[in-house]
């Protein structure tokens, strides 16, 4: 039997059983749980007994319809994780229940989301949710809520509920359903039991296993033109300089002066037939010569993006601001 403490808890993966520092074995009494918030004070405590790399950032958020979700996270990718607890057997309209919370969330913005985690004190230190993400991501612009991970968890689960589950798991929605029991010590300590994913397991990434995403998997998400484009763009923004590194993280391709700290002065995401390019604007984020007005405003002040960029014929003035953007990365 594997023993992992958290805190006051001992975690114990599929036994209910205790071992003294004897050796003696020692049963432990299933113990449910009374409120729902004392699973979720668990969960909020240590959200990798949901699923590794998880940041909380609310409870008891309120929905527009008047409802409320029990716990809100976001992963490494910036999907939103929707968690509905019981505290005893998952009921069938568990099911109604978050896909209700799932509509919802999917509507949410990354400033919403950054108002919810503000609202519930989840900053982490940071003045934003944005620049928390960059310093636990690395990923400075995200594709905020692009999908939707949903998990229901209580202490058991009927056939028919988790066949459910299981249906609209294999159908692309993003659910899964895990149980968890508390067990008291003869000395009065809880212990959580942590039991396998149950549904949804299929797909869940091994702990400590991560898959970095390539210059190609980018790539693939455009069609030929954008290729085009992108190849050109990189051979000529490669050509500024020899001091010039290729960044590629999980949601767009940088490109930054290796000599100047690593700042990324243009970062390239591939849409279906356009790219989304961010540029490095300077300090105040208005030194960039624009006249023909091709960026706007970005999240982040001292970026400018070109949210749709497509037409081969703007490549040139494109350059010119690329230009700058490396020349203000050295400063």
């Amino acid at each position: 039997m594997r023993k992992i403490l958290i805190g006051s808890l001992q975690i114990i993966v599929m036994d209910v059983y205790d071992i003294d520092e004897s050796g003696e074995l020692t049963k432990v009494n299933h113990k449910p749980r009374k409120r729902e918030e004392e699973i979720d004070d668990v969960i909020e405590s240590h959200p990798d007994v949901i699923e590794p790399d998880l940041r909380i950032i609310g409870r008891q958020v309120l929905t527009t319809t008047g409802k409320k979700v029990d716990v809100m996270a976001i992963d490494k990718e910036a999907n939103v994780v929707i968690i509905e607890d019981k505290k005893s057997n998952m009921p069938r309209d568990v099911i109604a229940q978050i896909l209700d919370y799932a509509v919802w969330a999917e509507t949410l913005k990354a400033d919403q989301l950054h108002d919810i985690a503000k609202k519930n004190s989840k900053l982490y230190g940071h003045t934003t949710l944005a620049k928390m993400f960059e310093e636990w991501t690395g990923d400075d612009d995200p594709d905020w809520n692009e999908n939707q991970k949903l998990y229901v968890v209580g202490e058991d689960i009927d056939n028919e509920t988790k066949d459910m589950l299981s249906y609209l798991h294999r159908r692309g929605i993003q659910i899964f359903a895990k149980t968890m029991k508390f067990h008291e010590r003869d000395d009065g300590k809880d212990q959580l039991f942590v039991f396998p994913i149950v549904v949804g397991k299929e797909k869940k990434k091994q702990k400590g296993k991560t898959t970095k995403r390539t210059e190609q998997d980018h790539i693939n998400k455009g069609d030929n033109n954008c290729l085009e484009i992108y190849n050109i763009i990189k051979k000529q923004t490669l050509d500024l300089g020899d001091d010039i590194d290729i960044n590629v993280v999980h949601s767009y391709i940088g490109f930054r002066r290796s000599s100047r700290g690593g700042r990324n002065f243009l970062s390239i995401k591939f849409r279906q037939n356009t790219l989304r390019v961010i540029l490095y604007a300077g300090r105040t984020g208005n030194d960039l010569d624009d006249p023909n007005n091709m960026t706007e405003d970005h999240s982040n002040k001292v970026n400018r993006v070109i949210t749709k960029f497509g037409n081969k014929e703007e490549i040139p003035e494109l350059m010119r601001i690329i230009k700058q953007s490396y020349d203000l990365a050295e400063r």
